[in-house]
């Protein structure tokens, strides 16, 4: 079920609605203490095999159905933690990294905790998935360890013990980047070594806090969001990637040595960059000339509620989410919603709706009304009473395979719709008048 989509029309009847077109540009929507999150410190989104949203918030998880947000219940004696950190693994169940170091799986209906080593009591930074499955979890304080397909603890104290850990990223050559206060380390996967081995550090990178890494899909690299040197960029260079360069890549984005909480690349390319009290730059990507070119700005002045975002999500249906500090979670659709009224023909409400081919056909008090969806002109439109059509109200349409579309009634039972006849049959009726409503 698509419990999330972005509206390209919205059909709206109503009297009070004049029958010219017009159009409004919303951006934002925003979802917090009004709408149910009861702390508005939202730390990730993420979204589960069946749709659902989830929200790491400062106190609860929160799940989203589109339409209410309710609490996800976790082991009680864990209760006064919350998630820091939410990734979702390639079976579609959600792994939940807390504050206080604990790792819970959620499958949609349940939860389950997972065994991590003794003495991790520090919050989950990072979760991520290598190519065997194995989860690699990255704590702030307490290094970083394995959980392996049958859950099964990798302890690893020999990877970056007593440095800070802020973000980690695994690429496709399964090397394994891990941000600690210091600079950015490199480690593989290879050998007889359950844990990952160490192959250097990156040379010439800045002593600076790494917020987020992400690997760019839209052309090689990494980008590193930062707390003093803006947004970095990492390119391997020498035989076998045995080197690597870092530039300003922010710089040319007008990104000049800022505060960047987080950066996350859409499905489309575009690069979404966080800068902390100025809001949101949104890098954009120039399908035909291949590469990045052009930016636009979100601020409060602008439309974004709050110029604190902490990160971000792109749903399966390619709207963005923001998680800020202080507003919950913001929603982003960057596109005009055209608002329609046919309340002349149908009526002031539309009892039933159906699509059959190019055709959008609506049903009202009035009548029924056949559109092209594409255009949204009128076809044709059959008054109530007229060509076989009932006068009482249509309460459900169904478009079958054959074109032929199928009307329930309140009160005459079923009736068949030829539409290239544009002729109406009732093909069921009972004399108990109960029977008759569908």
């Amino acid at each position: 079920m698509r419990l999330f989509f972005r509206l390209r029309l919205i059909l709206m009847f109503s009297g009070f609605i004049s029958a010219s077109l017009f159009s409004q540009q919303i951006r934002f929507k925003v979802y917090s203490r009004d709408q149910g999150i009861m702390n508005p410190f939202v730390y990730s989104v993420s979204q589960d095999k069946n749709g659902f949203l989830y929200l790491a918030t400062g106190e609860e998880v929160y799940r989203f159905d589109g339409f209410t947000f309710v609490p996800v219940r976790f082991q009680k004696e864990d209760l006064k933690a919350y998630a820091t950190r939410v990734f979702r693994d390639d079976k579609g169940n959600l792994w939940f990294g807390m504050s206080n170091g604990k790792v819970f799986v959620w499958d949609g209906k349940s939860s389950r905790r997972i065994n991590i080593p003794s003495g991790v009591t520090s919050q989950i930074t990072e979760i991520q998935a290598d190519k065997t499955g194995i989860k690699w979890i990255v704590t702030q304080q307490n290094g970083i360890f394995g959980i392996t397909e049958n859950e099964q603890v990798i302890r690893c104290d020999s990877v970056l013990p007593g440095k800070t850990l802020t973000s980690a990223l695994f690429t496709g050559d399964n090397n394994l980047f891990i941000a600690a206060d210091d600079g950015i380390y490199i480690f593989t996967l290879s050998g007889n070594s359950r844990c990952p081995v160490w192959k250097g550090k990156i040379e010439n990178f800045p002593e600076t806090r790494v917020n987020k890494l992400i690997q760019l899909q839209s052309s090689e690299g990494i980008l590193a969001a930062t707390d003093d040197y803006g947004l970095l960029k990492i390119d391997a260079e020498g035989p076998g990637g045995s080197s690597f360069r870092v530039s300003d890549f922010g710089k040319g984005f007008g990104i000049d040595q800022q505060n960047i909480t987080s950066v996350f690349e859409d499905t489309d390319h575009n690069i979404w960059v966080s800068v902390s009290g100025e809001g949101v730059i949104e890098i954009l990507w120039d399908q035909q000339a291949g590469k990045h070119s052009g930016v636009r700005r979100f601020n409060t002045s602008n439309g974004l509620p709050v110029n604190y975002i902490r990160s971000f999500f792109q749903d399966r249906e390619g709207q963005i989410w923001m998680a800020t500090y202080g507003n919950g979670v913001v929603s982003f659709t960057d596109e005009a919603l055209q608002f329609y009224d046919f309340s002349g023909f149908t009526g002031k409400n539309i009892t039933a709706v159906t699509v059959r081919g190019t055709d959008l056909i609506l049903a009202g008090q009035k009548g029924v009304l056949v559109l092209n969806k594409n255009t949204l002109m009128n076809r044709f439109f059959v008054p109530a009473g007229t060509k076989g059509l009932p006068s009482d109200r249509i309460t459900a349409m169904y478009t079958d395979r054959r074109g032929l579309v199928w009307l329930g009634t309140s009160e005459s039972g079923c009736y068949l719709f030829d539409v290239n006849a544009v002729s109406f049959r009732r093909i069921w009726f009972s004399g108990n008048a109960v029977e008759n409503v569908i």
